[in-house]
């Protein structure tokens, strides 16, 4: 199973709301802190052109999603821990984005 992480946010401090392409198709979750994963949607990925697109439209339907610029592929199941780890890695990022250009 191919797994990757295109978005990312917080729900509250025991739940993430994530965005992972899952092989064919894209699947957004709720991740919580016990690991449960509650699945929301899923799209198929053949219904769009390419990550861009579909990260694209779905802003359009929800503009406050933050699709991830490069997608993080994740190694083995879904887990909150290291998901919180990639929370971090973004807020540095964008902190790093934020000095950078003011």
């Amino acid at each position: 199973m191919a797994l990757t992480l295109i978005s990312l946010e917080r729900g509250d401090i025991h739940t993430f709301i994530a965005w992972f392409q899952i092989d064919d198709k894209y699947k957004e979750a709720i991740v919580t802190d016990d690991n449960k994963i509650e699945w929301l949607r899923e799209l198929p990925v053949a219904n769009y052109a390419d990550y861009e697109l579909f990260a694209a439209i779905m802003g359009k339907f929800n503009p406050d999603i933050l699709f991830l610029d490069r997608p993080i592929p994740l190694e083995g199941d879904i887990d909150f821990e290291e998901l919180a780890v990639k929370m971090s890695e973004i807020e540095k990022k964008q902190r790093e984005f934020i000095k950078k250009t003011s």
